[in-house]
């Protein structure tokens, strides 16, 4: 996790104690998952081009089994894209 950036990795994290969560990232859009390597400040980070049709979809942030879900409107995109705008409804 990048703490300048406010960036989540979809990736184990060690805190000061030592215990390591699981952080599972998901988006899903018209009946469709697709997970993101990370997320920040609006924005979707996949390793590989992606192409996810505007709108709205939830964005599922999972910690130790234990998920949010968050409503957002993804914008649009000319074509797959590695980075993906999006905003919350």
């Amino acid at each position: 996790m990048s703490a300048s950036k406010g960036n989540i990795a979809a990736q184990h994290s060690l805190n000061g104690s030592g215990y390591s969560s699981v952080v599972r990232l998901l988006v899903r859009v018209d009946g469709r998952e697709f997970t993101p390597s990370q997320i920040g400040a609006g924005r979707l980070y996949f390793n590989e081009p992606t192409l996810l049709p505007a709108g709205a979809a939830e964005l599922i942030i999972e910690v130790d089994g234990d998920p949010r879900t968050k409503h957002v409107r993804l914008h649009p995109s000319p074509g797959p894209a590695r980075i993906i705008e999006y905003s919350a409804i």
